[in-house]
């Protein structure tokens, strides 16, 4: 017997099972495949992201224009009057400053402020009207300080004194301020400034060549200029402005201390044939006084514009001081009367005649605040020059 082979195994193995697959054929039914199902899913996916860092640049502020209306009701401002009293009338060249409210002031004063010329020597005496202004009866006056003199002498070296400084000077160095707090406490009276310029020469009727040669004439004064006069001899006369005229035409007095543009309306040129220079007396010569109550009482309006006129004053005073003495000096001298001019030696010892006497008087006469005084006037003494015109004077 011959061995089988595993091919042989093999090839029977694959013979029967291909009869067994086509016998299953035959006898499975035909079937149509049933379609694959839809199957909806729904999935979460839950996903962590690393944290980004974001750089924002803000977007520019919207311009908003709004027109807001409102109503504002303002307090009109009140119409004040400030009553004045001068000692001069109301054409003298005494009356520059003066006159600077009533011209100036009032367009400054834009209708708020009114000043009004209250009168003057008619009203009450030069020497009585610090007394009206004590008492309120006037608002402001405007007067040579040597008439308050026997009140205020602290005042006294502004007319025509030592000072050679104008009125923008003395509020500069304080000495503003200074008398308006003395006189506040002496009077009741505040001291708003010193507008004005004067500037004072010896007129005669006979000739000198020395200050020395003054001695033993007969000069119509003041008790201002009694300050140079006594100490040197002379022999004073007090008359009223009204009263010079007569004095010259009889021979009472043989001159004066007098301004340079004030002796042809008066008509005392006629009698007087000579003037000295340089210039004796030199200061703001006025001090307007109000009374205190009064003027602190003003709404601050009216009060701050009322100062505001006052500095103006005082600045604007002095040119047209000035400007009204270089016309007149040229009558003078047309109507005969010549310039005498002394050494300067002896226009320094005037000044400080009239300096060592200022100081005595208010040692005298304003015991409690003539230190303070003499503190101010030594900021302009001595002197650093003689004073001369600045126009033509000869």
């Amino acid at each position: 017997m011959r061995k089988r082979t595993l091919s042989t195994y093999l090839l029977a193995v694959v013979t029967t099972l291909l009869v067994v697959l086509l016998l299953a054929c035959k006898a499975a039914p035909k079937t149509t495949p049933a379609p694959a199902p839809t199957v909806t899913a729904t999935a979460t996916a839950t996903v962590t992201a690393a944290p980004a860092t974001v750089t924002a640049t803000a977007a520019p502020a919207p311009t908003v224009t709004a027109t807001a209306t409102s109503t504002v009701t303002a307090t009109a401002l009140p119409v004040v009057t400030v009553k004045m009293l001068r000692s001069f009338a109301l054409d003298s060249p005494f009356n520059i400053a003066y006159r600077y409210f009533l011209e100036e002031g009032n367009k400054m004063g834009e209708g708020k402020l009114v000043f009004k010329d209250g009168g003057g020597t008619e009203v009450a005496p030069p020497f009585d009207q610090i007394k009206l202004a004590k008492a309120g009866i006037i608002d402001l006056l405007i007067t040579p300080t040597v008439y308050p003199g026997a009140e205020f002498y602290e005042a006294w070296p502004l007319d025509p004194g030592i000072m050679g400084a104008m009125g923008p000077d003395v509020r500069k160095i304080g000495m503003t301020a200074a008398l308006d707090k003395m006189a506040r406490k002496k009077m009741g009276v505040a001291f708003l400034g010193a507008p004005g310029w004067y500037t004072f020469t010896i007129f005669l009727s006979k000739p000198i060549t020395k200050l020395a040669d003054l001695k033993g004439m007969k000069l119509r004064s003041t008790p201002s200029y009694d300050l140079l006069f006594k100490p040197l001899g002379v022999s004073t006369v007090v008359v009223p402005p009204t009263e010079v005229l007569t004095a010259l035409q009889t021979g009472l007095v043989d001159g004066l201390a007098w301004p340079s543009d004030y002796i042809i309306a008066t008509g005392y040129a006629p009698y007087l044939k000579y003037q000295v220079y340089p210039e004796l007396w030199k200061a703001p010569g006025n001090g307007a006084y109000a009374n205190a109550a009064w003027f602190d009482a003003l709404p601050q309006w009216h009060k701050d514009k009322l100062m505001e006129i006052m500095v103006k004053a005082e600045q604007e005073s002095i040119p047209r001081a000035e400007a009204s003495s270089a016309a007149e000096i040229k009558k003078v001298r047309a109507a005969g009367v010549k310039p005498i001019v002394l050494s300067d030696a002896d226009w320094f010892e005037a000044e400080r005649i009239i300096f060592e006497e200022t100081n005595k008087l208010l040692r005298d006469k304003a015991a409690g605040n003539a230190e303070e005084v003499i503190k101010y006037l030594n900021m302009f003494y001595p002197p650093k020059q003689v004073w001369l015109p600045t126009y033509d004077w000869k």
